[in-house]
């Protein structure tokens, strides 16, 4: 393999490499991202549990029904909210999977330029292997040459 191919490939690994690392930090943010938006579901769901189970021991105590229509309505917003955030996770999450693709995508990417070094290496081993066996035999033939003028 010439030296300019075999430049071209190595930069090329470079590059390959770089779009790996790009891919991967990317996959990183999407998960913290994720992560982030589990804990804020979490707190949400807890949010609303609380407020209901604030409602009901205020029921139990006895709760005006103009209380009862403003609790409803803080329940109806903590509602919202949660399903909003729960809307977020979903998409995180599929951000991750597609950080995840994408950096499966890129790995293949940079396994295809190594598959390529690899068999220019291995072609430059089988053409040295072949020089040397031509060279192997053309040496035996002039031996073998030699010692039948000798004889």
């Amino acid at each position: 393999m010439s030296d300019e191919r075999k430049k071209r490939l190595a930069r090329l690994m470079d590059v390959r490499a770089k779009n790996l690392e790009t891919k991967v930090a990317d996959l990183a943010s999407a998960r913290t991202t994720e992560t982030t938006m589990e804990k804020r579901l979490e707190a949400a769901q807890a949010e609303r549990v609380s407020a209901v189970a604030e409602r009901d021991e205020r029921a139990a105590r006895g709760l005006s029904a103009g209380d009862w229509g403003q609790a409803e309505n803080w329940l109806a917003k903590l509602a919202e909210r949660e399903l909003a955030v729960a809307t977020e996770r979903k998409r995180a999450a599929m951000a991750v999977i597609e950080a995840r693709t994408r950096v499966a995508a890129a790995k293949v990417e940079q396994d295809k330029i190594q598959m390529l070094m690899r068999r220019a290496a291995d072609e430059a081993r089988q053409i040295e292997v072949r020089a040397t066996m031509r060279l192997d035999d053309e040496f035996a033939s002039r031996l073998a040459g030699r010692k039948s003028h000798a004889d």
